[in-house]
């Protein structure tokens, strides 16, 4: 996934550039498209740049990551339990169980949900886009998709922690 989000991110580097320099040599049909380009460069980028900002110092026990009360109720109705194994992990290794201590993991799954919040909310400043090209039937969508698809990976981080949490509980439990 991490080579996947990086070619993207390469891609429509290129292609945005290529696009702005043939409209400003002349080229007024390519503005569009080169907005479109740069569009789906600012989100993939900015979820790149987020991740490699965001720092590791989170603890789970802090009062944002403590499971909430209506949480267990929205992830039932949400059915996370269901769609969580399906969605692409960006470092599968960092989850992984029989190399990493459950209270490692803990910590990352705090620090990527963070990142997903940050990156939901910079999703929708493209909308701002929308005042100065007038194209909302553009902007919008992929705002909003990027903002609701960033939440879900918060969800299933939000929805995994106790677990991690119950295991590292166990285990201190039998030392």
């Amino acid at each position: 996934m991490k080579r996947f989000a990086y070619s993207v991110t390469a891609i429509f580097l290129l292609l945005t550039g290529l696009l702005f320099t043939l409209w400003s040599l002349g080229k007024k049909s390519m503005l569009f498209p080169a907005v479109i380009c740069s569009t789906v460069l600012y989100h993939a980028g900015m979820r790149l740049f987020v991740g490699l900002v965001t720092g590791h110092g989170f603890r789970p026990d802090s009062p944002w990551f403590l499971e909430k009360p209506f949480e267990k109720a929205l992830y039932r109705k949400l059915r996370v339990k269901k769609w969580k194994a399906k969605m692409p992990t960006y470092s599968p290794q960092t989850y992984a169980l029989a190399s990493l201590p459950p209270e490692t993991i803990a910590k990352t799954m705090c620090r990527n949900e963070v990142v997903h919040e940050l990156c939901a909310v910079f999703s929708l400043l493209p909308i701002l886009l929308g005042f100065s090209f007038g194209a909302w039937w553009f902007f919008v969508p992929t705002s909003v998709f990027g903002f609701f698809a960033d939440l879900a990976f918060a969800a299933m981080q939000r929805y995994n922690r106790p677990r991690i949490l119950r295991l590292v509980r166990r285990r201190q439990g039998n030392k």
